[in-house]
């Protein structure tokens, strides 16, 4: 039930701050309290929810400038996560790269929303499988926090977004050339375009300092990591 209520959440079914009444929970999912106790546990580690002292759960509440943080940390930590893993992927990763955006052309022409975002994760993470565990359990949190901020304030629909497409193209070709540096920086504009657009809509008149100084860090230059390893 953890996949189940993690993804209701992330697709705003419960408000920001909405109590989660376990008794309500258990009866809905028909689980026992030692089940969704640790599914409750386990949402609170991800960072999308928090339990009070009383041992109630809350859907986490964020603010403008989490989300300008997390999505600074986004783009500087997928950066590095790419430029290790583009020199160390071999020909059944790439094919993981290729199969994952021909399935979000093939939802895009559908108008499939859960199967382009399926192949969307695909995707993300085949460029930056060979990058340290830590780093990508890190990058899976805070892409989750980000898609709950989305999914309240921007209602978006990116798999209608031309720009979207193109920007995973370039990350793909990019990676088929082997070039790290063209991969981070293509994979850092994707994600500061797309925080920048979900945090206009909420506040417009807020500047984004934090993420358009992280995506300077990137453009300004990225070394690629050593092969094998």
């Amino acid at each position: 039930m953890h996949r189940q209520l993690r993804d209701e959440i992330l697709a705003g079914r419960y408000e920001l701050g909405a109590v989660l009444p376990q008794g309500q929970l258990a009866h809905r999912y028909g689980v026992s309290r030692t089940p969704l106790r640790e599914a409750l546990r386990l949402l609170e580690e991800e960072g999308l929810i928090v339990a009070e002292r009383n041992r109630r759960a809350r859907v986490a509440e964020f603010h403008f400038d989490d989300l300008e943080a997390i999505s600074a940390q986004r783009i500087l930590l997928g950066a590095v996560a790419t430029c290790v893993t583009v020199p160390r992927m071999d020909a059944t990763d790439l094919q993981a790269l290729d199969d994952a955006l021909d399935a979000m052309a093939e939802a895009r022409e559908r108008d499939d929303l859960a199967a382009w975002r399926d192949g969307d994760r695909h995707f993300h993470a085949a460029h930056m499988a060979h990058s340290p565990l830590l780093l990508r359990q890190d990058l899976e949190r805070l892409a989750d926090r980000s898609a709950l901020y989305r999914s309240v304030w921007a209602r978006e629909a990116p798999h209608r977004d031309p720009q979207t497409f193109e920007d995973h193209l370039v990350i793909k070709e990019a990676c088929h050339r082997r070039d790290a540096t063209g991969a981070a920086q293509g994979i850092a504009r994707h994600q500061a375009r797309i925080a920048i657009s979900a945090m206009a809509g909420a506040m417009p008149e807020k500047e984004p300092a934090a993420i358009r100084a992280a995506l300077q860090m990137v453009l300004g230059g990225v070394r690629p990591g050593p092969k094998g390893g």
